[in-house]
């Protein structure tokens, strides 16, 4: 808050969430204006030998996401930093971050189908 972050992207830990803003934690939104404090990323979702192999089902068309949250999260703190995340899995996926002068947009996509799981726009006034 101080360095009036917005979105702060992190990796390690072998899975994806994304966090409500820091100082909004109630929140689960997608579209954020002038969102209070930050929105933590964890993008770790391209797997490691270390865990399961997990895909994606394919997704009907115009279905838009079918991969559910996980959002309860596991005893293991590396999981999640909030007991609540907007949107959790472990599915292999692929984060995309789009940058304008108005917006920032991340989406992450499923590395097996190429099928939109998860996304989030903040836009500042």
């Amino acid at each position: 808050e101080k360095y009036e972050v917005d979105l702060y992207f992190a990796g390690h830990a072998h899975r994806y969430w994304r966090d409500p803003p820091s100082a909004d934690v109630n929140a689960s939104a997608k579209f954020y204006k002038d969102p209070k404090g930050y929105i933590q990323v964890v993008a770790g979702g391209a797997g490691c030998d270390e865990m399961a192999f997990k895909l994606a089902p394919q997704c009907s068309a115009g279905e838009g996401s079918c991969v559910p949250s996980e959002q309860t999260p596991d005893e293991d703190p590396e999981k999640t930093s909030q007991l609540n995340p907007v949107y959790a899995t472990d599915v292999y996926s692929v984060g995309r971050l789009n940058v304008n002068t108005s917006a920032l947009h991340f989406e992450l996509i499923d590395s097996k189908h190429g099928q939109l799981l998860d996304e989030v726009v903040v836009t500042k006034t």
